[in-house]
């Protein structure tokens, strides 16, 4: 993935993640950070209310009760693994998100380490793999993210009505992992040779796989939900912002 044209630090702090109002990076890149994907709603909803609204409009009751589902969990306390195959490389991406100001990501090629960066707050921390030191840079005008996923549901011509009713397919229930998942294949008309889709799992409606599947690349991001604690690195080297982004 490629966002060193502007503020990279900025991006990485938004919750990863992705897809549905959950987070999620760049799958070419093998990163994904949240998730998630935040649509911005006109006002916030309960979590019955979620499920009200969806159902106003998306004809999907398996469908309602995931975006239900996911605006109550949010990212916090989340481990995400994505795993992306491009020819004969293999790249996989861990972030593990305690909150949306809490994150830390590791990016592997096979098994040498080809990126890392912690986020703790207002302290982003950047590993500069060949000295084996972390640059630090502590942001004076942070200011704490809300941990939620927001969707739209206010009418029939909202961004979320429209991509739930129209390019979400149902593809019935399978295993995944230990569970049992519903399964949903997502359309997208400008990308006729990729195949995306989505796996939640029928107790807790929560989102457990994502897959995408081109010509030129595979990526599969795996889910998994429990506590996560995020400590500080060491050893450190106090940054500039500017200096910063060039570790990124």
């Amino acid at each position: 993935m490629e966002f060193r044209e502007t503020n990279r630090r900025e991006y990485l702090r938004q919750p990863h993640v992705i897809i549905i109002g959950i987070i999620i990076l760049c799958v070419i890149a093998a990163a994904l950070i949240s998730g998630v994907r935040r649509v911005q709603q006109m006002q916030r909803a309960a979590n019955g209310d979620v499920f009200d609204a969806c159902s106003e409009f998306v004809p999907d009751e398996i469908l309602c009760r995931f975006t239900a589902s996911n605006q109550s969990k949010g990212s916090a306390n989340s481990i995400v693994t994505t795993t992306t195959t491009n020819g004969e490389k293999t790249e996989v991406t861990t972030i593990e998100i305690e909150s949306p100001d809490r994150m830390k990501s590791v990016s592997l090629d096979g098994l040498q380490e080809i990126e890392a960066y912690i986020i703790l707050d207002a302290v982003t921390y950047v590993k500069d793999l060949d000295e084996n030191i972390w640059a630090m840079y502590t942001d004076s005008e942070f200011t704490p993210s809300e941990d939620s996923v927001n969707y739209d549901f206010t009418s029939a011509n909202a961004q979320d009505v429209i991509e739930f009713r129209d390019r979400y397919t149902y593809k019935g229930t399978e295993s995944c992992d230990d569970r049992t998942c519903h399964k949903y294949e997502i359309i997208d008309t400008t990308q006729p040779d990729t195949t995306t889709s989505m796996w939640f799992d029928t107790e807790e409606f929560l989102l457990r796989k994502y897959a995408t599947i081109s010509s030129e690349f595979t990526s599969q991001t795996q889910f998994r939900y429990q506590d996560v604690k995020i400590s500080a690195p060491s050893p450190t080297r106090e940054v500039t912002e500017s200096e910063l982004e060039a570790y990124l």
